[in-house]
């Protein structure tokens, strides 16, 4: 069966802190600073949950929300305009 590619890492971390990632005007993270472990002293590294939540919010408030973008979840662009479904085909 198909496996969506967003879910199949879940323990991944950003690599750098989360302020550096992101879209304009839409601040991934809070801009903490770790105050324990290995990594004490640097700003916060998003989860792959937290990347996907932001990426959530971003997609249904900014983007749906403009009525200028469809978005066709689980489908493959053909081109042209056309998509196919991963789900049904």
């Amino acid at each position: 069966m198909y496996k969506r590619q967003i879910d199949a890492y879940p323990f991944v971390r950003l690599h750098q802190a989360s302020s550096v990632y992101g879209v304009a005007s839409t601040v991934l993270g809070d801009g903490s600073v770790q105050r324990d472990g290995p990594e004490k002293g640097l700003h916060e590294r998003a989860t792959g949950e937290d990347v996907r939540a932001y990426y959530r919010q971003v997609l249904d408030e900014r983007l749906l929300a403009s009525g200028r973008v469809e978005f066709h979840r689980d489908c493959e662009s053909l081109g042209a305009g056309a998509v196919v479904s991963l789900q049904s085909g």
